[in-house]
């Protein structure tokens, strides 16, 4: 089976595989984020994670998500991925089930109110902000009474 050994600084951190139908990925992450309002402290994040999706059981939606590794890094560190076509790896450290599609179609309906309620609030304060603007324009505006008189007196 193709395998991922994992090393950081010469030190074999994790072997990781999965026979049969699967997805194995190995992520080297930067992130640097904004600080907070009111905050000076900067939030950065170097990691390097492997993971997989075990998808041998009886049907597709019953996968099982599996990690070996999930480790901070710091600058000067040296990674080395190594592919592999191996038959002995180190067993996961982590498994848990795939969500059920009851439980994953029900998120998606609980995003679908969400975003629909979304909608409607922004909708809502959208119409206002026109029936303002069309009240500012229609205050400036002289009424056609008005212009008619100013031809009639400018004759």
């Amino acid at each position: 089976m193709i395998c991922f050994e994992l090393s950081i600084n010469g030190k074999r951190m994790t072997r990781a595989g999965i026979p049969g139908f699967a997805v194995l990925t190995s992520c080297l992450t930067w992130v640097n984020r904004k600080p907070k309002p009111g905050s000076r402290a900067v939030d950065h994040d170097l990691s390097i994670s492997m993971t997989g999706l075990d998808s041998n059981g009886p049907s597709w939606e019953s996968g099982t998500h599996v990690g070996w590794i999930g480790k901070k890094l710091k600058a000067g560190d040296v990674v080395q991925l190594r592919i592999l076509d191996a038959d002995k790896v180190d067993p996961p450290k982590s498994s848990e089930p795939r969500m059920s599609k009851a439980k994953l179609d029900a998120m998606k309906r609980k995003s679908h109110r969400y975003y629909l309620a979304l909608y409607k609030k922004q909708r809502s304060e959208l119409d206002e902000q026109i029936a303002f603007i069309e009240r500012e324009v229609n205050a400036a505006r002289p009424s056609r009474r008005d212009a008619a008189s100013r031809m009639k007196t400018s004759r």
